[in-house]
C-alpha cells in the first residue's frame, strides 16, 4: 500500500458553497482532491439573486452618546397633560439624559431600516405596475436621518418605566416656535415621522410615517 502525503490545504467560495482543495502525493504523483464541506451546502445559494438595494441607515451603533447627539437640532419638552393623546392618561414628567437620547436614536434607526426595506420593496411593486410613470426611490424612504429636527416628551408610566415620545421632521414650523411648542402635523409624507420608545425595555413601541399630501 502506497503511504499518502498530505501537503497543502485551502478554502474559497463558489456560488455561496465553501469549497476545499487539499493536495495528496502518492510516490510523487499529486492528486488533487475537491471536497465540497457540509457546511458548504448549507450555506448555497439555491434561490434567484436580486438586485434590490436594501437601504440601511447611516449608523446603527453609536460608542459615543455625542457622535450623533451633536448632529442633531433637538429639545426636550415637559409633557403636557393637555397633549394626552401621546400617552395613556397615568404618566408624570420625566429628565432626558443625553445616553437616554442616543439609545433612542439607536433604535429609531433601526426601525427606519426596517421601514426603508418595506418601502423599497413596495417601490419596485409600483414601478412594475405602473412601468409609463417616473417613480423615485427617495420618495418613498427615509433617507437621512440627521437632517430631522426632533422634539422629545419623556414621561413616566404607572409601571415606573419610562416612554418618550419623539416628534421629527425635515421642515422647522417655525423660526424658534419648535423649541417650545409640541407640533403636530397632518400630511406631508416622510418628512414627518413620530415614534414612542419604551427606554426601560429599550424598545420601539409605535412608529409612524405621516401619509402623503
Amino acid at each position: 500500500m502506497q503511504k499518502a502525503n498530505f501537503a497543502s490545504f485551502q478554502q474559497w467560495s463558489v456560488n455561496g458553497c465553501l469549497l476545499y482543495s487539499m493536495d495528496v502525493s502518492f510516490n510523487q504523483m499529486k492528486v488533487q482532491l475537491i471536497i465540497i464541506a457540509l457546511l458548504g451546502l448549507l450555506s448555497c445559494n439555491t434561490g434567484t439573486e436580486t438586485n434590490m438595494p436594501i437601504v440601511k441607515a447611516e449608523q446603527e451603533v453609536i460608542e459615543e452618546p455625542s457622535a450623533i447627539i451633536d448632529s442633531l437640532d433637538y429639545v426636550v419638552l415637559k409633557y403636557d397633560t393637555a397633549r394626552s393623546w401621546m400617552f395613556p392618561k397615568d404618566v408624570r414628567p420625566a429628565e432626558l439624559s443625553k445616553e437616554e437620547i442616543a439609545d433612542t436614536e439607536v433604535l429609531i434607526s433601526k426601525q427606519i431600516d426596517k421601514y426603508n426595506q418595506n418601502r423599497t420593496e413596495e417601490y419596485y411593486q409600483t414601478v412594475a405596475e405602473n412601468p409609463d410613470q417616473d417613480f423615485q426611490l427617495e420618495n418613498f424612504i427615509i433617507e437621512n436621518q440627521a437632517k430631522y429636527t426632533r422634539q422629545y416628551v419623556p414621561v413616566i408610566n404607572s409601571e415606573g418605566e419610562k416612554l418618550l415620545y419623539v416628534n421629527a421632521y425635515c421642515s422647522l414650523p417655525g423660526p424658534d416656535d419648535w423649541k417650545t411648542k409640541l407640533f403636530r402635523i397632518m400630511g406631508g409624507g416622510d418628512c414627518y415621522f413620530q415614534a414612542i420608545i419604551n427606554l426601560s425595555k429599550k424598545e420601539v413601541v409605535r412608529f409612524n410615517v405621516n401619509a402623503p399630501k
